[in-house]
């Protein structure tokens, strides 16, 4: 503690190497005290130590030193060998998936891409395999949902675009929100050029782009900068007012699709309004017995899981119904 006190980097410095008279003293008595034999340490030891550490002044902590590279480095050095661990294991979990398709395994295939999407869910390039390899081994529905997955995430791609029609319609379901999109109009064709993410950005940045532009007006209007800014803070304004449309109506466009919780049905099922499977349960530990309400789920039905109990999600539909259903009959399309 002494030498780390006087920053002294030896492993086991000599009272030499101590600055002050009184240290080094108190050094080769303590010295004495622990190897020496039968050499007790003076009886006034620890009130001269106590006197030498309060007459030491200790320097305050200073945030700034945290940057210091002998600071900073070990904690760099970790993150990045943590990153390239991960990027390796995830690229190699890839390949594997790709070569198990190419070779036509299937199943490892399908099993290599959801290791990927457990990992990384807004991976479209990982969901559009998967679906896929799920097409390949004619589980419809499940490959239908990953590929609408893959579709919401990346919209632009032509062979998720084809293969996102052609998934649905081989389920024989294509959930409301989304039907629009295989035959699309002038609104869901501007709205697929992007993702419901893209286009949120897009209206964030927008949001800031006017907000300057409405600062610039107020600025000329206070004198503080020349009044040909107006002309170029209106245009500014009317551009953005336009984009920051088109980016809404090309958000709205997926409906709840582009919801962060949104789920779609996977196979036949039975929305429930108790997270059971009996008919009925006993209501806070009286004799009262609520009955247990159900209604069929078609495969491809879209909604908006907002609460979880021991392996069941709860649904929320659009028009504001809600029930629950096994977890495992439902595929998150962005989680």
């Amino acid at each position: 503690d002494t030498a780390i006190l006087w920053q002294l980097s030896h492993a086991a410095p000599r009272a030499t190497a101590l600055p002050e008279a009184g240290w080094v003293t108190l050094w080769r008595e303590a010295d004495r005290a622990l190897y020496g034999v039968k050499a007790p340490l003076p009886a006034d030891w620890i009130a001269r130590a106590q006197e030498a550490l309060a007459a030491k002044s200790v320097p305050g902590f200073k945030p700034l030193r945290l940057f210091l590279p002998q600071n900073l480095m070990p904690f760099a050095a970790l993150l990045t060998v943590a990153a390239l661990t991960t990027a390796s294991l995830l690229h190699a979990a890839a390949l594997d998936g790709v070569a198990a398709y190419r070779k036509g395994d299937f199943a490892a295939a399908e099993k290599g891409w959801r290791n990927r999407i457990a990992t990384t869910p807004t991976d479209w390039i990982a969901r559009h395999t998967l679906s896929l390899a799920l097409a390949h081994q004619e589980n419809a529905g499940e490959a239908a949902a990953h590929a609408a997955a893959a579709f919401v995430q990346h919209p632009a791609d032509p062979s998720v675009r084809w293969h996102f029609a052609l998934a649905a319609e081989k389920s024989g379901a294509l959930a409301a929100p989304l039907s629009s999109f295989p035959n699309p109009g002038f609104t869901h064709t501007l709205a697929r050029a992007a993702s419901p993410a893209t286009w949120q950005r897009a209206l964030i940045f927008l949001a800031w782009v006017v907000a300057l532009a409405v600062a610039g007006l107020l600025a000329t209007a206070y004198g503080r900068v020349s009044r040909r800014m107006i002309p170029i803070a209106l245009v500014v304004i009317g551009l953005g007012a336009a984009s920051s449309a088109a980016a809404f109506a090309g958000w709205i466009a997926y409906g709840v699709a582009g919801d962060a919780s949104a789920v779609m049905v996977v196979r036949p099922t039975t929305l429930r309004s108790i997270p059971t499977e009996a008919e009925t349960h006993m209501a806070n530990f009286t004799n009262a017995v609520a009955a247990q309400k159900t209604s069929p789920l078609a495969v491809g039905s879209l909604a908006i899981t907002d609460k979880t109990f021991l392996g069941w999600i709860r649904l929320a539909f659009e028009n504001g119904q809600t029930g629950w259903v096994r977890k495992d009959d439902v595929v998150a399309l962005w989680r």
